[in-house]
């Protein structure tokens, strides 16, 4: 695969808007914040989004990086991780919420069971765009990547932010991240050339498998264990 030079600096330009833009957003959106919620409602929610955001990882990343990376990637290798993430985004669900009362006897707050339950909705939604994402940073397709972000953030936000001042709570910051992830997953679909579909390749997934399972040990490494810290310290010391 060659790296057109030109492509790639629009790239790194897109990366960098991305990220800027949604520093600002959520300085922003942080700042509001803390004037129309409690820190009980903040502890509680980053307690269960600590959770889920290290659950999904392996939703978003399982292949993400070998679908970016292997020379050879054909239809059928999309469409496999698409089918195996749809399917585990489901079984996540699942057992979140078999598990929910059980999580929030650990941390010691009954509410959180409720709020975990509600928070699941973000597995299948990431899991709808996982492999597109893998596909557009692979042609450095990141126009539409920022796009999405960009667009699901302040959508998220703004939807957050007025279900607060009507009175939602912590409502309001839980259909923040369902949100950010629903449109954003949404303006992938809509926007994209090739979509994924439901198949699936035994052959595929071993090749897949393999590269995956290392690097998403990785990343677990150093992603995982900063969430699972604020779940710990939720446990200890309470939301």
């Amino acid at each position: 695969m060659t790296v057109d030079r030109d492509k790639t600096a629009k790239s790194a330009m897109w990366s960098l808007l991305e990220n800027g833009g949604l520093a600002v957003i959520s300085m922003g959106t942080l700042v509001i914040y803390t004037h129309l919620l409690t820190t009980a409602q903040f502890g509680l929610f980053s307690i269960v989004l600590a959770l889920v955001e290290v659950l999904q990882v392996f939703v978003t990343m399982f292949f993400h990086d070998v679908l970016v990376q292997k020379k050879d990637v054909t239809e059928l290798h999309y469409d496999t991780a698409f089918t195996c993430n749809m399917a585990l985004s489901v079984v996540l669900m699942v057992g979140c919420v078999l598990g929910s009362r059980s999580f929030a006897a650990t941390v010691h707050e009954p509410n959180a069971a409720l709020v975990l339950c509600a928070m699941t909705l973000c597995f299948p939604a990431a899991a709808l765009s996982a492999t597109i994402v893998a596909r557009q940073r692979r042609t450095f397709a990141f126009r539409p990547l920022a796009v999405r972000s960009l667009l699901g953030r302040l959508l998220g936000a703004a939807s957050g932010i007025a279900l607060i001042v009507g009175g939602a709570g912590i409502w309001g910051l839980i259909a923040q991240q369902v949100l950010i992830q629903a449109a954003g997953s949404l303006f992938l679909w809509v926007t994209c050339e090739e979509r994924p579909r439901l198949r699936f390749g035994w052959s595929e997934l071993r090749q897949l498998a393999g590269f995956g399972s290392f690097s998403m040990a990785t990343l677990f490494l150093g992603f995982g264990i900063k969430r699972l810290f604020t779940v710990a310290a939720g446990i200890f010391l309470g939301v």
